[in-house]
């Protein structure tokens, strides 16, 4: 496999994590107005779609020298908290804030490892890691306000995770 290849997997890998945790995102404002579904099944839900993104070209990468290196962690943080969020054990604004936190640790992880790499705009992953850990921040404040915009904190997130595959790893080819 090429770098070219490895590039392409990882571009549209943080394209289609950045996409679910849109919609979740988006889901869970929606779920807040009308009451479709609890946030906890979209939340656990994304996040687990996510972690299997992750996941999934992690291992099928396995024997490639150039396979991303933050692919586990993200996916395995991921899944993990998909599972939490499905237990019903935590409150939704909670799970997201620890989430947030840790998913914010592996982009600086990301950030370190991509430029290592020589990826010229790695920036994008420190910007998702300020961003996703200033949520972390709000949503673990309990500020009353923080739990009413856990979806519109997540489709932040995602459009930022969607950012990163353009920034680190080019345009669509």
């Amino acid at each position: 496999m090429s770098a070219k290849d490895s590039d392409r997997i990882a571009r549209w890998t943080l394209y289609t994590s950045g996409a679910i945790l849109t919609l979740a995102g988006v889901l869970m404002i929606a779920d807040s107005i009308f009451g479709f579904v609890s946030e906890m099944v979209l939340l656990g839900i994304s996040l687990l779609l996510s972690g299997a993104n992750n996941l999934v070209p992690h291992f099928s990468m396995k024997d490639n020298p150039l396979r991303p290196a933050w692919l586990l962690p993200a996916g395995a943080a991921d899944a993990l908290f998909g599972v939490l969020s499905l237990s019903h054990l935590f409150d939704p604004p909670a799970i997201l804030a620890v989430w947030a936190l840790i998913a914010g640790c592996v982009r600086l992880y990301m950030f370190c490892a991509v430029g290592r790499s020589g990826v010229a705009k790695r920036w994008a992953a420190l910007g998702s890691a300020a961003l996703m850990i200033a949520i972390s921040a709000l949503l673990l404040s309990r500020l009353p306000i923080a739990g009413v915009f856990s979806g519109v904190f997540l489709a932040a997130i995602g459009a930022a995770v969607a950012n990163e595959g353009r920034m680190l790893y080019g345009r669509v080819s």
